[in-house]
């Protein structure tokens, strides 16, 4: 494969693979490196721009073809500026003693340098000058990151039509902001074996796949490549492809799966460029397993597209092929797994190569049983959206430490137990929004998620459902939520705290619960659960204990008892109103060592009352009445 890039607006190219070379270049009056005479307080520079630069853009115009800017600054010294003509190449520069910074731009035209941001290649470097010698300076020069205007992208195949392909496909996706939107070239097509395309300015991943068939038609093998390119204003991109580096098109043409298996045996795909494996036709699950056995002792990395094979049920655990880095499900599995979730059916347990794993759209998938993808420690992303019949998960990625994005169907009511847990690179998942529950443990210690926005449908948050999520910072307590188990965010010592969580209650009507630790050691700054009106005890101990950042709490009318060291170690906490007619019952240490300048505000026919009450009484110079 190779990739150039060269001036729409220069009519001489030099290609490059690497370094750009080396170019003197300055509107000097010296025509050669001469020693200044004795006595003067000024040095020689020769200025020399080159270097190296990426490898995705192997091609520039030639550097003499291009207008340059050069500016200079020293310290205490007024700075220097100049251009170059077009074809001129030299730079003997004279200047005073010190250290000076040199910045060179190349652009297209004269008339291209009034807007630098139309820079093609750009650098800089530095030099000490002293008074009597000469001194050489090249700059290495980089190609400018301009992501405006539109260049042009000149694709090329060579020989496609020999290769006996039966789908041969060029895909263009945008990386980068204002990009042109993705598009879809099929090579075999006449005429589109190469071509010119405008795209915006910007960043493309280019991908070519490339497939052969089966006679039967029940098995392809699919083969390609991804590299990333850079679009320029006013420059066109080559991009190429002799076909030649793909190892299957030397494999003979396979009748069916048999043949195939052994076609690739030996072959030389790579982890990181994998054949594309897909199958199809009716199987059964002793079959599937037969097929990962032989892809095991075939030592072939593929990936696995098995959409469009005829299969309902797999219950058992599954051999693990080693060399499968990705996987696509059938798409009319049902059930995968134990359909009762109170048996453990691994199927993909310890598959340690998987990278991604997928579910088709229009999925059929029903029941996801326990521990579907327990410790598949390589799995990177997994994709469940098409899954719109699935309505519950549990244990299914436990311990999957590489993961990183999962997409959930939006038919989920419950996340359960353990299904995230142990995911410490989970940095990306959906909340359905018809999620009613999430389960004990669904997120522990998933630490470097970010924070979630839980759905309004949400009902219930399990024990111990977030714990040890310390990126979190900030969640906003939707209104249908009735329970929050113990350890929910918090934890009964600091080390397994969300520690950087604040949380806002003020949407939490439904509210009927709050566990112990639920939220212990976090940031939470204001706790107002006024409008928690079926919220009649805070029975978990220290649901809010060592909170050191809060400083307001609002308790609801029909609260009638405030379990042990609530608030407990809450050091900033200086106000707390109570709109219970009737004390609430007050364990002794329920607001331990808060702020000494805490007050309690309640009812003002209350206040008697309050301050008779047990464990009220010790603080009864600090209650009065709402509204002062």
């Amino acid at each position: 494969m190779k990739i150039t890039i060269s001036a729409l607006k220069s009519s001489r190219f030099k290609a490059l693979l690497g370094v750009i070379p080396g170019v003197i270049l300055w509107a000097g009056c010296f025509t050669g490196l001469e020693a200044p005479r004795s006595g003067e307080e000024t040095g020689l520079v020769r200025v020399l721009v080159g270097g190296n630069q990426r490898t995705l853009l192997p091609d520039l115009p030639e550097l003499t073809s291009l207008y340059y800017t050069l500016a200079l600054r020293a310290d205490g010294q007024k700075d220097v500026s100049a251009s170059i003509p077009q074809g001129e190449a030299s730079a003997d520069v004279e200047l005073t003693s010190g250290t000076w910074t040199v910045a060179a731009k190349g652009f297209v035209s004269q008339e291209d340098a009034e807007d630098e941001t139309k820079a093609l290649v750009q650098g800089g470097a530095s030099v000490t000058v002293t008074a009597g010698n000469s001194v050489s300076l090249p700059i290495p020069l980089s190609v400018s990151k301009t992501q405006k205007g539109t260049g042009t992208l000149h694709y090329a195949t060579r020989n496609i039509q020999d290769l006996n392909l039966d789908a041969a496909n060029l895909s263009i996706i945008p990386l980068s902001d204002g990009a042109t939107a993705a598009l879809s070239i099929q090579l075999l097509e006449a005429g589109k074996g190469s071509g010119d395309i405008s795209l915006n300015a910007g960043y493309y991943r280019l991908s070519i796949s490339l497939s052969k068939y089966s006679q039967d038609s029940n098995a392809s093998i699919r083969a390609g490549k991804t590299e990333v390119v850079h679009i320029y204003d006013a420059l066109t991109t080559q991009w190429e492809d002799g076909l030649d580096t793909y190892p299957f098109y030397t494999l003979p043409t396979f009748e069916n799966t048999t043949d195939l298996l052994t076609a690739i045996d030996g072959a030389t795909a790579t982890e990181a460029n994998p054949y594309h494996v897909a199958l199809r036709g009716s199987y059964t699950e002793a079959e599937l397993n037969t097929l990962f056995t032989e892809i095991q002792q075939k030592s072939t990395y593929s990936t696995l597209d098995l959409s469009d094979c005829e299969i309902e049920t797999i219950t058992n655990t599954l051999t693990n092929p080693q060399y499968v880095v990705s996987l696509i499900l059938p798409r009319t599995l049902k059930t995968l797994g134990a359909s009762n979730h109170t048996t453990s059916t691994s199927v993909f347990k310890g598959w340690t190569t998987l990278k991604s794993a997928a579910f088709p759209p229009g999925s059929a998938l029903e029941t996801l049983g326990k521990y579907a993808f327990y410790q598949c420690t390589a799995l990177m992303s997994a994709d469940l959206s098409g899954c719109t019949a699935l309505k519950s998960t549990t244990y299914t990625f436990y311990d999957c430490t590489a993961l990183q994005e999962v997409k959930l169907p939006e038919s989920l009511e419950t996340l359960g137990d353990y299904t995230f847990r142990g995911c410490s690179a989970l940095d990306s998942v959906n909340m359905p929004v018809s999620l009613k529950a999430i389960g004990n443990f669904a997120f522990q210690n998933c630490q470097i998620l970010p924070s979630v926005k839980l759905p309004v449908s949400l009902k219930s948050i399990g024990n111990s459902a977030f714990q040890g999520c310390q990126a979190f910072t900030s969640v906003t307590l939707p209104a249908s939520l009735k329970t929050i188990g113990n350890n929910a965010f918090g934890n009964s010592t600091q080390t397994n705290a969300c520690t950087n969580l604040d949380v806002d209650f003020s949407q939490c009507r439904s509210l009927t619960s709050i566990g112990s630790s639920a939220f212990k050691y976090c940031a939470i700054t204001s706790v107002d659960l006024s409008g928690c009106i079926r919220l009649v005890s805070i029975a978990g101990s220290d649901a809010f204990g060592n909170c050191t950042n809060l400083t307001s709490v609002t308790l609801p009318e029909f609260l009638d008892s405030i379990a042990a060291s609530t608030f407990k170690n809450c050091s900033s906490l200086t106000r707390c109103v109570v709109y219970a007619v009737d004390p609430p019952t007050l364990a002794t240490d329920a607001l331990l060592n808060t702020s000494p300048d805490l007050q309690i505000h309640v009812p003002a026919a209350s206040v008697a009352a309050y301050q008779g009450a047990a464990n009220w009484s010790s603080l009864v110079d600090k209650i009065i009445p709402i509204g002062e």
